[in-house]
């Protein structure tokens, strides 16, 4: 999913409030944003299908603790770490994009 500027910078700030970064560094918030990419860009990998992080969710809340490991240095524990949950998102979006495509093929049906 490509992201607007403002959502981008929207992500950004929720990464600032999660990791209590509470003053402008305009050289970490260009890191930040690279490790946001990087983060969205390997979560959506193990994904079915690409992730909305600008809302609310499992998606966005694993992309902040993504960044959270990153900026611990510890990035490559990441998926270890949230292996269960990444697994259930997984499936639920399989899931999702199963009962999407029933959909569209019944909806097909009728025509």
């Amino acid at each position: 999913m490509a992201l607007t500027t403002d959502q981008m910078n929207q992500l950004l700030d929720s990464v600032r409030a999660y990791l209590n970064i509470n003053w402008p560094d305009e050289n970490r918030d260009a890191r930040l944003r690279q490790v946001l990419l990087a983060g969205m860009a390997y979560i959506d990998s193990l994904m079915p299908a690409p992730l909305d992080y600008t809302i609310d969710g499992e998606a966005q809340s694993l992309l902040l603790i993504y960044v959270m490991y990153d900026e611990s240095h510890a990035a490559d524990d990441f998926g270890k770490n949230y292996a269960a949950r990444i697994d259930t998102l997984k499936w639920q979006e399989e899931v999702r994009a199963y009962r999407a495509a029933q959909e569209d093929s019944e909806g097909s049906d009728l025509s």
